[in-house]
């Protein structure tokens, strides 16, 4: 039974992250879109980590005049940015997963 919800999940969310068009394309080939959106995704989360750097950086070195509140605001969402392409990696990761060990199944 929790084998069946789990591949029933993973199917489900493979389809968030494949379009319709790429659902039909053999296994193979999916996993190298998926690997290619975690890599998209690795790039934005350097993006996110350059950006809390820089501001870190203008803030303590007092370069910025942004006032207090709005670098707070800054850092919060970058860090939210951070967890949520995180846990979009992780997704990504065991999806990759589930297509290989189903292929290797077939």
């Amino acid at each position: 039974m929790a084998n069946s919800e789990q591949r029933e999940r993973m199917e489900s969310t493979l389809r968030v992250y494949l379009k319709s068009d790429q659902l039909s394309l053999p296994r193979n080939e999916q996993i190298e879109q998926l690997r290619k959106k975690k890599r998209k995704q690795g790039w934005f989360l350097i993006i996110n980590i350059i950006a809390i750097l820089f501001f870190s950086y203008s803030f303590l070195y007092g370069i910025t005049q942004l006032s207090n509140t709005i670098l707070y605001i800054l850092f919060a969402v970058f860090a939210i940015n951070m967890v949520l392409i995180i846990y979009q990696r992780k997704q990504l990761g065991e999806l990759i997963d589930y297509l290989v060990n189903k292929s290797a199944a077939s």
